[in-house]
């Protein structure tokens, strides 16, 4: 069981805080904003996540009854660290934005969240994605878990329209805050000389 445990309890943070933020915050659902298309981009990003989730799950029944072998390796070592850095990163934007979890589904009480991971990336959930993407890949080593992949360019497309209605709502907020914070990475702040 090498590469159970360190999966089971990635998960477990991702889906318990995310469940936490959902029963705390239970409000009337919203129909999406006016101006997000309803389009392929949200399919593939659900579908991308789904298969990564359907793949995790199948590692740790895997490991834990034998019938999946993986090398424990310094790539299987980077990816578990991956996959659980992405499932932490997840965790702390879902409790940062609290109850102002999409900017998809924006009210006109919606605040602008630049703090915690939102402070680092503008789309640290979407990044959290990302890592456990990769982290999957990296354990399995399979053609398959390519099929995740999928996901990454419709999260970016979906930050992009994000992005435009996060303008609209906040105007030259929004701009100053894209202009200091990096999309998916931090932004690297270098000192002018005096």
């Amino acid at each position: 069981m090498g590469i159970a445990i360190p999966l089971a309890l990635g998960l477990l943070v991702f889906w318990g805080v995310s469940l936490r933020n959902t029963l705390m915050h239970k409000e009337p659902s919203q129909p999406p904003s006016p101006g997000f298309p309803m389009s392929l981009w949200p399919l593939l990003a659900g579908a991308g996540s789904l298969a990564m989730f359907a793949e995790a799950l199948a590692l740790i029944a895997g490991d834990v009854t034998g019938a999946v072998q993986v090398s424990f390796d310094a790539v299987t070592v980077l990816g578990l660290a991956g996959f659980d850095v992405g499932c932490v990163l997840h965790a702390w934007s879902v409790e940062t934005r609290g109850r102002y979890a999409t900017s998809w589904s924006m009210g006109s009480n919606h605040k602008l969240i630049t703090g915690g991971p939102y402070g680092l990336v503008r789309h640290p959930s979407y990044l959290a994605y990302f890592l456990m993407i990769i982290g999957v890949t990296l354990v399995w080593r399979r053609w398959f878990t390519l099929l995740p992949w999928a996901a990454i360019p419709g999260y970016v497309v979906i930050s992009r329209i994000e992005e435009e209605m996060l303008v609209n709502k906040f105007r030259d907020q929004y701009r100053d805050y894209m202009n200091r914070v990096g999309a998916y990475t931090p932004k690297l702040r270098l000192r002018k000389a005096p």
